[in-house]
Formats: structure tokens, C-alpha cells, sequence
């Protein structure tokens, strides 16, 4: 059998080289994992189009801050629209910022009516005598179990735990030809679970149906970090602090 000489320069530069391509080869492979899939810092316009093709909604008509306990998000006027937002779902999502025990009571009323039709009492009310409530702003949302008529106008009212003021916002249902309409286009279900669900919200998002487009985002069972991410800072530049700027 021939022997190899190890202290012969050429062998030594042979796997020099070998040893060299080893450790490239190793870093090569470890650097997917070592690279973070999002900057920890990374803004909301960065996240949105890592998920969404269409622009996320831009800032309500009517400026709000985040210093107040509590800040609708959707259904909200928009500032590039004087128009009353509008819904697809015949029980649309409610969603708003603000702290767990912001909202008493939140109603629908139909329009130029005083009788509701749909009531919601906040549970974390009754929670917060016997546990420490969090008093950090957070998104919330609720969805409307009520069957709203097509083409009808109607009243989100919100009454405060500690003030007989009302906060109101209105919002319209589509008429039947426009639900069948969005119908149409909604992409089919060819996805699997949550994928399906983004897909949908992208759609919302590009007919500017913010209410659906939030209630799939939270029909989401496994929601990624970005995701989170995203959800957290789409709600804070809805509704920004004194003195913040509204651009993502």
C-alpha cells in the first residue's frame, strides 16, 4: 500500500484548501439561520408588502390619538374619502385600540334609531375588580353576531366605563349587487387554512373593505411574528400619539 507523506508541502496545501472549503461550506448553510427573516425594527410598510400586495389603509379622517383609551380602527372614515365606510360582511368585525377596559359597552344601532340591535359588554370590566387589568393600548376587535341588512346605514356606539358620553361611529353595509360583486372576486379557497385567510385580506385590503380585511387577519389560528408585527403596528399608525407622525 503507498503511504502519503503528510509533511509534504503539496498535501499540506491540499487540505489546507479541503479544510478551507469545509468552513465555507458550514457557514454557507448557517447563515439562513442566523439571519433574522425580519429587522426587529423593520418599519410597516416593509412588513406589509412581505405579506400583502396591496397599501395598507391609510390614517382615519379624523384625527385621533393614542393618548385617548380608546381609538376605532375599522370601520372608520378614511382621510382620502369623505364617504361612510363601508362592509361586505353581514357581521362585520369591529376593531379598535386602547387599554382592556377602555369600552364598557359597545351597541349597533340602525340609523335614526335609538332601539339596538346588537349589544356587547366588555368582560374584562367585570375581570378587573378581581384581577390587575393590563392599562397598555392594545388592538381588540369584536365581531357583530347580529345579521345587518344590505344597503343600510347603522351606528357603532361605545359607551366609557367612567363617562355617560357616547363615541359614534357610522358605517354602511354594500347593497346586495356590490356583495355580489366582491363575491366574485374573492379568491377561491385553494389555499390551506391561514394562507387562504391572507389571501382573502389582501383582497379586502385592495377593495379597501378594512372591517373584512381584519376579520381575516384574526381568523388567522397560527399567526407568524411578522404577522403580529404587522397587526400591532397597523393599529398604532391608525391611531398615532400627540405629536407622532401618521406615515408608516
Amino acid at each position: 500500500m503507498r503511504r502519503f507523506n503528510v509533511s509534504s508541502p503539496r498535501l499540506r496545501l491540499l487540505l489546507l484548501g479541503f479544510c478551507s472549503l469545509l468552513v465555507v461550506v458550514a457557514i454557507l448553510n448557517l447563515s439562513p439561520q442566523l439571519a433574522p427573516s425580519q429587522p426587529a425594527h423593520a418599519s410597516l410598510i416593509d412588513i406589509w408588502h412581505s405579506i400583502f400586495k396591496n397599501p395598507p389603509p391609510p390614517p382615519p379622517r379624523r384625527g385621533i390619538s393614542r393618548g385617548d383609551d380608546f381609538c376605532p380602527v375599522a370601520p372608520v372614515t378614511r382621510s382620502s374619502s369623505a364617504e361612510l365606510p363601508k362592509v361586505w360582511s353581514d357581521r362585520p368585525t369591529l376593531a379598535w385600540l386602547g387599554t382592556s377596559t377602555a369600552v364598557r359597552e359597545m351597541a349597533i344601532f340602525p340609523k335614526d334609531s335609538e332601539t339596538p340591535i346588537w349589544v356587547w359588554s366588555n368582560p374584562a370590566i367585570q375581570q378587573s375588580s378581581r384581577s390587575k387589568s393590563s392599562q397598555s393600548p392594545n388592538p381588540h376587535h369584536v365581531k357583530v353576531e347580529t345579521l345587518l341588512s344590505p344597503g343600510q346605514i347603522y351606528e357603532w356606539r361605545v359607551i366609557r366605563p367612567l363617562t355617560p358620553e357616547k363615541d359614534i361611529i357610522r358605517f354602511q353595509t354594500m347593497t346586495s349587487e356590490e356583495i355580489k360583486s366582491i363575491a366574485q372576486g374573492l379568491p377561491t379557497a385553494n389555499g390551506v387554512g391561514d394562507s387562504s385567510a391572507l389571501k382573502r385580506a389582501d383582497y379586502y385590503a385592495g377593495q379597501h373593505l378594512w372591517s373584512d380585511f381584519w376579520q381575516e387577519i384574526f381568523s388567522v389560528r397560527n399567526p407568524s411574528v411578522k404577522l403580529n408585527q404587522l397587526i400591532t403596528k397597523t393599529f398604532e399608525a391608525q391611531c398615532p400619539r400627540t405629536g407622532d407622525s401618521a406615515q408608516p
